[in-house]
């Protein structure tokens, strides 16, 4: 096997990205991502990302991707989910032996943060349950009163005090400081929506275009206003929208809220797999 460091996102796209496409709704976050800091190498952080690839007779087996400071992004693609762990893990430790934690498919993530913890007495700080939905056709729920709109910059102030308590409750940490700037370009992208009635009582924002979908996330009602439809609403015309345009959509969600989770079902949410969003506490030895 070997283990190719590329330089750049599009150096890491070139070899791979075809591969993560063949299975693009589950590698919709490894791509995506990728893609994002092929325009701009930080996007998410003044730290240099990083890229890693697993190959095998020219196939790409397994992937990684950092953009600090956010936790790497694991794709196991072909071969053994064990073997490409080890190799993984190896090779992660060499170049960044600090990670946060690690995001991927479950059985990749969960193997990593095993052996990661057994070969460098890493803690577990905290999991996330995870399920990686599709949707290729909005069913027609009960509308909230209102309507959704784009965010604009006078806007700008909401969606990131918003966007904050979204990742506190989503990560259990502080948003990085990058929060700002990159909700201010989403918005300015026209890729921040809300939903409004009389005052804006939700929000949703679409992110991480790839070959045919394209991804949603930061879905935020605050405490005031949920148990409303308010999300739903916003989430089902946002979705419709977007279907105009892309052939499919993705989202992830936390499993640990039911209440979520049968809300995008009833919108036409299909599951696809499952994926676990690991944090680790203390540095490596």
């Amino acid at each position: 096997m070997t283990v190719c460091r590329p330089p750049s996102a599009r150096a890491f796209l070139d070899p791979a990205g075809a591969d993560l496409l063949a299975d693009e709704i589950r590698h919709s976050l490894a791509y995506g991502i990728a893609e994002r800091v092929a325009l701009d190498a930080h996007a998410f952080g003044p730290d240099d990302p990083w890229f890693l690839i697993l190959e095998d007779s020219g196939k790409t087996c397994a992937t990684a991707i950092r953009t600090p400071p956010h936790r790497p992004i694991l794709a196991h693609l072909c071969g053994g989910v064990g073997s490409n762990c080890s190799t993984l893990i190896r090779s992660i430790h060499e170049m960044d032996p600090s990670i946060p934690g690690v995001v991927g498919e479950k059985e990749l993530a969960d193997r990593f943060t095993r052996k990661w913890f057994a070969a460098y007495g890493s803690r577990v700080k905290a999991v996330m349950a995870q399920r990686i939905y599709r949707l290729t056709e909005v069913l027609k729920p009960r509308f909230a009163p209102g309507a959704m709109r784009k965010a604009t910059m006078g806007d700008a102030e909401l969606v990131e005090s918003w966007a904050a308590e979204f990742h506190r409750e989503a990560d259990g940490d502080e948003p990085s400081p990058m929060y700002r700037e990159l909700y201010r370009e989403r918005i300015l992208e026209g890729n921040v929506y809300l939903w409004e009635n009389g005052v804006p009582v939700s929000m949703a924002v679409s992110a991480r275009p790839t070959q045919n979908g394209i991804s949603i996330g930061t879905v935020f009602t605050p405490p005031e206003h949920r148990n409303c439809g308010y999300a739903t609403s916003c989430v089902a015309s946002l979705y419709k929208e977007l279907l105009g345009e892309y052939r499919f959509c993705v989202l992830y969600t936390d499993l640990s809220n039911p209440v979520s989770n049968s809300i995008y079902k009833r919108i036409g949410f299909k599951e696809y797999c499952d994926s676990a969003q690991y944090s680790y506490d203390g540095e490596t030895e």
